[in-house]
This record gives structure tokens, sequence and C-alpha cells, in this order.
């Protein structure tokens, strides 16, 4: 039986690179199979390059032990030992250390009287272990479903850690007063400054938008206050389909009215009538644009009226006139209810910068929180 023999060749190393290498590359490129592999490398690049649009990983998580409790406890330590407020460590369980120098200064101010004997039962004992949050000016979430004791097991201690160092400190109370009325006598028994604003409650303290006005000629700040107060009021969150030159045209209708507003206070000597109530009820004159064009051609500072202009120069279109009124008139509806205005009116006693032990609580009431 006849067999076909087999042959082995063997190539000198370099040969098939050399061959290779001297096809000429803009040729086959040209082919179309070169023209092919080219736009498949192209494809490849720009899908490497452009994001699917899908979040890559962020971070990654596990359950801390004993090594992370004390890497914890060593860094919070040393940021409470400087305490600046961009490097904050906050604590769940008062530490022992903390509370003793917490007695010694209210035994020295007299608000506690020094013991002779330990009580049997110590409503002051520091917690038996600790939990150290260092870093706590990044962010803290607290996640768990509604009933299951965030807020007593974890914001309350962290709030009163926070108080003990001697932090400026604002608590918005969703369930106001429940989380105040915790909070408020341990802030004063630490020599805290308490400011509450609640509108609809009457201990609410008072902030007069218009009191952050330095003038009837500060038209910057003026337009400041008139967008946040229309972007805040905006239920649709700016998805609203109405025309811009209207919206744009209500905002600037609204800026003059408050430069026009604390303009009031200058003429009649007294500040008493910058606010809220003085704007609406110069929006809402009879003949308003008349009454614009005439004061700001008697009375009025040039720059005071200067975002009336607009309305002014289209002063024969009435419907045009009527529907940037209405637009401005939306700034001051969720102002003007009688239990609201008190929070709003007069001259402003919440603080603007916290400095020092300052406490201001933010209290929302749970009955009304659609209208506040």
């Amino acid at each position: 039986m006849n067999q076909t023999p087999n042959y082995v060749v063997s190539l000198p190393p370099g040969l098939i690179y050399q061959q290779l290498t001297k096809e000429n590359l803009i040729d086959f490129s040209q082919t179309n199979q070169g023209i092919t592999i080219t736009s498949c490398l192209i494809a490849l690049g720009l899908l490497a390059i452009i994001p699917d649009g899908k979040k890559g990983q962020l971070a990654t998580g596990y359950w801390g032990g004993k090594k992370e409790k004390k890497a914890a406890r060593k860094k919070a330590q040393e940021q409470m030992a400087n305490l600046s407020r961009n490097s904050v460590a906050l604590y769940v369980g008062t530490p022992e250390d903390i509370q003793k120098r917490q007695e010694q200064e209210w035994i020295k101010q007299g608000k506690l009287k020094k013991q002779r004997k330990p009580e049997a039962f110590n409503w002051f004992k520091p917690a038996a272990e600790s939990l150290y949050l260092p870093d706590a000016q990044r962010g803290i979430a607290a996640i768990g479903a509604s009933g299951s004791g965030k807020s007593f097991s974890v914001c309350d201690p962290l709030i009163r850690s926070s108080l003990d160092q001697g932090f400026p400190t604002i608590i918005y109370d969703f369930k106001y007063p429940a989380q105040a009325k915790r909070a408020v006598g341990y802030a004063l028994k630490r020599g805290y400054k308490v400011h509450i604003f609640a509108p609809g409650f009457p201990e609410s303290d008072v902030c007069n938008p218009l009191d952050l006005l330095k003038d009837e000629e500060d038209a910057i700040a003026a337009g400041q206050i008139a967008q946040v107060i229309n972007r805040n009021t905006d239920l649709t969150g700016g998805k609203a389909s109405g025309d811009k030159f209207f919206e744009d045209a209500g905002d600037s209708l609204v800026e003059g009215i408050f430069l026009l507003t604390k303009a009031v206070g200058t003429l009649v000597e007294n500040q008493r009538y910058c606010d809220i109530m003085t704007a609406q009820a110069i929006l809402s004159l009879p003949d308003l644009v008349s009454r614009l064009e005439f004061a700001s051609q008697e009375k009025l500072n040039v720059w005071t009226t200067r975002p009336l202009s607009q309305i002014i120069s289209i002063k024969e279109s009435e419907k045009t006139v009527a529907g940037i009124i209405g637009i401005a008139q939306r700034t001051f509806q969720k102002f003007l209810k009688k239990d609201f205005m008190g929070a709003f009116c007069g001259k402003t006693t919440l603080p603007l910068d916290l400095e020092g032990k300052q406490l201001i609580v933010f209290g929302l009431d749970r009955n009304n929180r659609d209208i506040v």
C-alpha cells in the first residue's frame, strides 16, 4: 500500500515578518478588506472612549469589625482634639471623658451639684461603648423603614454630639416639634442660643426676605431673591410648558417691586413697611403700569426703576401686561396666609451667619406641609 510521505518545512526565523512588512499597507488599506478592518478598529476605539451611560462603580462597602471601629475611634479622637468645621467627628453614645468634662463645667456654672457619692442609678452615665463617625462633614445616611428608630438611635445622638463639641448646628425637624423638644433643652444647658423658624407656629423667628437687600438700588440681590422664590414655589419642578417671555418678565417685575418696596421705606423714613405684604399691595394696585411710570419720572432712582422698564414699555398691550402681573402675583401667593405672614414680615431675627454656639431649628407643620 502506497503512503504519501509527510514533509516538514522549516522557515528561517524572521522570514514571515520580513514578508509581511514588505507588503504595501497603503494599497491594502484601499481594498474592501482593508477598509472593513480599519472601520472595525475605529469603531472599537470609539466604543472604548464613549461612555455607555451606565454609572461605574463608585464605592465598595462591607460590615465593619473591631479593626474598622478602632481606626475610626483613633481618627475621630484626633479630629475632636482639633475642632474644625472642615474636619468633624461625631459619635453615638457619649464618651466618658467628654461626659466628665461637661459635668465639671456644669458644676462650675452652678447647673449641677457636686455629688459626694455616686448614685445607684446615674442619669448621666456614659455609654459602655461609643461608636465614632469621623469625617462627618462628608455626610451620614441613616437608612431604615418608617418607625424603625432612626431618629432615636442615630439622628438624636449625632445632634447631641455636635452640641457637646460646640458646633453651630441646624436641625430640620420634619415632625416639628417632636425632635426639637429633645434637642432644644440639651442645647440650652450647653450655653447655646436657640432660634426656631417654623411658619405657622407662634414661637417662630422672623425672616424677612427684603432685609437681604442693602438698599433700593440692590438689583442683584432683588433679582436673586425673586428667582429663588419662583423656582421654589414652582410645583412642576421647572417642567411647566409656559411662555418663557412671560416667565422672565414676571421675574423682572417681582425684582422691580422688591426694589420699589425698599424705596418706600426710604421715602417715608420707616423700614417697617419693607416686607412681603407691602410688595403684594403695590402689585395689586389698579392701573399699576401708569403709576410705575409716573413714580419713575418723579421720585424714584433710575436704578430702582430699571427692572420695571420692560412692563412700562408695553403698557399699551393690556393682555400682555395682565399676563405678566398674574405671573408675578404667583410669587406672593404662598406667603399670603394669615398664619404664615408673621414669619416673613417685620425685622429679621433669624441669624443669617452662624458663629459659635447657635442652634437653628427649621420646623415643618406636618398638617400643612404641602402649603409650607
